[in-house]
């Protein structure tokens, strides 16, 4: 499973905890919002093409608005930070600027971004 960043891309969350990390993505729909997140739990130091295990879930989200959906999404970091102490990124889409938002995420230090085609 991968996350597409498009300009229906909400935001992006990410935090690192002991042995992993956690990113997760909202998504607008034409009548609802999709959450998609995972945990990964590193097995070895490859940037790519790596043995970690890697679990994907998704679900829905109930709000009418980009912000109501940003809200819920810092509730849930809010509570996952406070169980690792350590806080979270938040990356969200600007004026549906696919391009800054790849560079705003290509410049942190958990990016390690790769293309892929798609067919």
């Amino acid at each position: 499973m991968t996350i597409e960043i498009t300009d229906k891309l909400v935001g992006m969350w990410q935090f690192g905890f002991p042995g992993g990390d956690f990113l997760g993505a909202i998504t607008r729909l034409d009548d609802s919002y999709k959450l998609d997140y995972r945990f990964r739990y590193h097995v070895d130091d490859k940037t790519h093409d790596s043995e970690d295990i890697k679990n994907w879930y998704g679900g829905m989200i109930s709000c009418e608005t980009d912000a109501q959906a940003i809200n819920v999404m810092r509730k849930v970091m809010d509570k996952l930070s406070m169980m690792t102490k350590d806080d979270y990124t938040e990356i969200l889409m600007r004026d549906n600027d696919v391009n800054a938002f790849v560079e705003e995420l290509k410049a942190q230090e958990f990016s390690h971004m790769q293309t892929v085609e798609t067919h």
